[in-house]
């Protein structure tokens, strides 16, 4: 479970819509950015991690979460995963000893994968250079992220480490276009945070980015419109953010979406949220499932 999946639960959606419909989404931009590569999912998420790149580049200051590719390679979670693999699978004794051999190859790879990446990243706040050879690196990350959250396991190790030119190419444009003027001269930045006691509400949530009193999600995609995916996560998001007990997390007044391919921001007052007269009935019973969902 995890707030995505939480929100999409028909049940839950459907209590978040009546109580907020989908606003009217009367944007129009060009698109700047058309898809260059078919790993739409891969790009997106690679292009998450350079962005966040360049904030932290701009607020060195900025408090950064650990990342979600780091979470990948403890050894804890790993032995838990690849354990998973061998229950599930009839093995052999040479089978299982091959797969436990590539737990500790899975480990090692992902190791040199995040110390290339975090030099990569401090290459980058120095010089401010965007290289293939970053790129490469959030790519790198991407796939890492992929293991943690859907739990996938590379059987050829080298694919971990391999990015496709038009990969490359792709992210490249996407930072290229960033309206840059738009985000500098915030003051508070939270890169990937959690919502502490309320991700573990949800059996874990986290956003791209906080500035300020302003949550924006990345979404890197063609298509400009909002859906009811991502207006429910919004929601979800703001809802968690107003019962954190995290004290560094500032009060929300703003959730918004950045599309990369368009780059667009568009932005919405939680006020409506946080006005409503049910807000605090609906907090609760959104609780209160979140934990009955979870414990499940």
């Amino acid at each position: 479970m995890s707030l995505t999946s939480f929100v999409k639960l028909p049940e839950v959606t459907e209590e978040i819509l009546r109580h907020w419909p989908v606003p009217n989404f009367e944007m129009r931009m060009p698109l700047l950015a058309p898809p260059g590569s078919k790993n739409y999912a891969l790009v997106g998420t690679a292009f998450d991690y350079l962005f966040r790149f360049y904030l932290k580049r701009l607020y060195p200051d900025c408090i950064e979460k650990k990342w979600v590719a780091e979470y990948s390679i403890n050894p804890i979670f790993l032995h838990s995963l690849f354990e998973k693999q061998i229950n599930q699978l009839d093995l052999n004794k040479s089978q299982e000893k091959s797969l436990k051999a590539l737990e500790a190859a899975h480990h090692k790879t992902g190791q040199s994968i995040i110390e290339r990446a975090k030099n990569e990243q401090a290459k980058f706040i120095k010089f401010g250079e965007i290289t293939d050879e970053i790129i490469r690196s959030v790519i790198e990350l991407a796939k890492l992220d992929a293991v943690y959250r859907a739990g996938y396991i590379y059987t050829d190790l080298a694919k971990l480490t391999q990015s496709l030119p038009e990969d490359i190419q792709d992210i490249r444009r996407l930072f290229e276009i960033i309206p840059k003027n738009n985000f500098a001269g915030k003051r508070n930045i939270l890169l990937n945070p959690t919502f502490e006691n309320a991700s573990e509400i949800v059996g874990g949530a986290d956003c791209d980015f906080v500035m300020d009193q302003e949550i924006t999600d990345l979404k890197t995609t063609k298509y400009l419109q909002l859906t009811k995916d991502y207006w429910t996560q919004l929601v979800g998001y703001a809802i968690l953010a107003d019962i954190t007990t995290d004290k560094k997390f500032p009060k929300i007044k703003t959730i918004s979406i950045y599309y990369s391919r368009h780059a667009a921001k568009w932005e919405h007052s939680t006020a409506e949220i946080y006005n409503h007269p049910n807000y605090d009935k609906f907090k609760e019973w959104f609780i209160e499932r979140a934990q009955e969902a979870y414990s499940v």
